[in-house]
């Protein structure tokens, strides 16, 4: 068993080797995907749910077909994809999507690391762990633990990257980067920031000299155009910034280096 999958809130993510999918068929022409799963779901007895942002139609003619075969014929001319998933249905007997989007969400957010949680006010502890088994192990079964199966069809998110992208940024596209960039600075520990300074300076000695010398010189650009009281704020910053610096062990920048000589 490797560390790092998928246990959150009752909510698992598994291997479809624990139940065979039932057979379906399928008579659709040019209907909404909607209205597919809801047709799969009346037969498979298996509730199938959209995320809001799927859309699409489907013409096919299927009889007795495993129910995960026929989710892979209409997600992916699509470009959609489905996940098996087991969790606790509501009073109504449902699955509410928006509790496991949020849960899913939650998943992605947690480490390799399990987290222990304690609470004073109720003495209790909650600990949140993520686990992968391969599909033969089965060393979670989510019928013991009282569980119901769903499927769900969603719209994979697809990151691109504004460095590599061939898409130009606006300058509000790099502040809004930039911005959150400097939020999740903000938030880090002393040792956490240096290393994430060293690891942006090291990327920039990376590039060509000229997008280096390019890039500085816009830096000092902004600097030189900003209005006095900012740039009076911005220059008293750097100040004291040296200061610390200094008083954390030894002149800025070179400094120390001239006397280990």
């Amino acid at each position: 068993m490797r560390v790092a999958a998928l246990m959150l809130f009752l909510t698992v993510v598994v291997s479809t080797a624990f139940a065979d999918a039932p057979k379906v068929n399928l008579n659709a022409q040019n209907i909404t995907l909607q209205d597919v799963a809801a047709q799969l779901t009346e037969q498979s007895g298996i509730q199938i749910v959209l995320d809001a942002e799927v859309t699409g139609s489907v013409s096919a003619t299927l009889n007795g077909v495993d129910l995960e075969q026929v989710l892979d014929l209409i997600t992916k001319p699509s470009n959609l994809v489905w996940q098996k998933l087991y969790a606790k249905p509501d009073e109504t007997g449902k699955i509410s999507m928006e509790r496991i989007k949020a849960q899913v969400n939650a998943l992605k957010a947690l480490k390799d690391d399990p987290l222990v949680v304690f609470d004073p006010a109720t003495g209790k502890q909650t600990v949140f762990a993520r686990m992968e088994n391969k599909a033969a192990e089965e060393i979670i079964n989510p019928k013991e633990l009282g569980l119901t199966p769903f499927y769900r069809i969603y719209k994979p998110e697809t990151a691109v990257d504004p460095v590599t992208s061939s898409e130009p940024v606006t300058s509000k596209e790099f502040s809004d980067l930039s911005r959150k960039q400097l939020e999740m600075y903000a938030k880090m520990s002393p040792e956490e920031q240096r290393a994430a300074a060293e690891a942006e300076m090291i990327w920039m000695m990376s590039l060509p000299q000229e997008s280096r010398v390019q890039m500085l010189s816009g830096m000092f650009g902004a600097m030189r155009n900003m209005d006095t009281y900012t740039r009076d704020q911005f220059r008293q910053t750097m100040r004291e910034a040296f200061r610390n610096i200094r008083r954390e062990g030894g002149d800025s920048f070179g400094g120390r280096q001239r006397r280990d000589r």
